[in-house]
């Protein structure tokens, strides 16, 4: 029995070693080296290093090139899809406006849920709440629907009121929604 246990720890080691090395291998290959890791990061305002074997020219039309590229990908929001084409500039929609609400309304308890995550896949925003995968449309329980997803942000509505609940906040706010009586 001890033997077929050493055996099959042997085959497991002699099948990872190889890949382990072959990975190590692949990531030394690729770091900087120390000088370069070391060295300080270029400001906004200090001059732009020209790459190497150009001696020291970079055309202006390639620096504005690169530069408008890097503020491109600096100004991407962090739940975009890496796999979409970069669409520059693309602005977030407003969010809705709040309707004045008679002083002698009291709105009503907002429904206890965990909003746990926001995502995007081409132009379709996804939440995660209590655990579910919801769009907008969709219906967690009878008449608490959906009805927008934002970055950060997942929108409720149910009996003429809007729950906005927010990625870290765990009461929501809680607003009239548009056209209730």
């Amino acid at each position: 029995m001890m033997h077929e246990r050493r055996k099959k720890i042997l085959m497991i080691l002699a099948m990872a070693v190889p890949v382990l090395v072959w990975r190590v291998a692949a990531l030394t290959r690729n770091m900087p080296s120390a000088a370069q890791a070391s060295a300080p990061v270029a400001s906004e305002s200090a001059p732009i290093a020209a790459p190497t074997g150009t001696a020291g020219r970079v055309a202006p039309e390639d620096l504005k090139a690169l530069l408008v590229a890097q503020a491109a990908i600096e100004n991407q929001p962090w739940g975009r899809d890496p796999f979409a084409s970069l669409q520059a500039g693309e602005p977030e929609p407003p969010a809705p406006e709040a309707t004045p609400v008679a002083a002698d309304v009291t709105p009503p308890s907002a429904p206890k849920l965990r909003f746990s995550a926001v995502s995007k896949s081409g132009d379709r925003w996804m939440a995660m709440v209590d655990g579910q995968f919801l769009g907008v449309g969709d219906e967690i329980e009878k008449g608490l629907r959906v009805t927008a997803i934002r970055k950060g942000s997942v929108t409720l509505e149910s009996g003429g009121w809007r729950f906005v609940y927010e990625l870290g906040n765990d009461m929501p706010t809680v607003r009239h929604a548009e056209g209730a009586p």
